[in-house]
C-alpha cells in the first residue's frame, strides 16, 4: 500500500493495547535510504496539545500502517525528553 503525505499527516495513531496517542504531525526521512525513519505524533491529550509536545515513533516501533490508522508498540518518547537526554550526554574524548 502507498500513502501520500496528505494521507499520512493527520492519520490516527494508537498503541497495540488500543490506547489512542494522537495523530501524525510530521515525519523524518533518511536521505540515504529514502525511507521514513521517524514519525512525529501530536498527542490527543488537551494539555499536550497546548504545550506542543510531540512524541517520536521510530519506524521499527510501527506494527501496522493502514489507510485509517497506524498501530505502534506500547512505548513512546516525547521529543523534549529526547532533546534533553542528548544535550545532557557527555561526549567521550577522541583518541588521537
Amino acid at each position: 500500500m502507498r500513502l501520500s503525505k496528505e494521507q499520512l499527516i493527520g492519520l490516527k495513531v494508537e498503541t497495540q493495547s488500543n490506547q489512542e496517542l494522537g495523530c501524525i504531525a510530521d515525519f523524518v526521512i533518511d536521505t540515504d535510504t529514502h525511507k521514513i525513519i521517524q514519525y512525529l505524533i501530536k498527542p490527543n491529550n488537551l494539555v499536550k496539545k497546548i504545550t506542543g509536545e510531540l512524541m517520536i515513533i521510530h519506524f521499527e516501533q510501527v506494527i501496522s500502517l493502514e489507510k485509517d490508522k497506524m498501530i505502534v508498540e506500547d512505548n513512546t518518547v516525547y521529543l523534549k525528553d529526547l532533546i534533553k537526554t542528548k544535550s545532557n550526554k557527555k561526549e567521550a574524548p577522541l583518541a588521537v
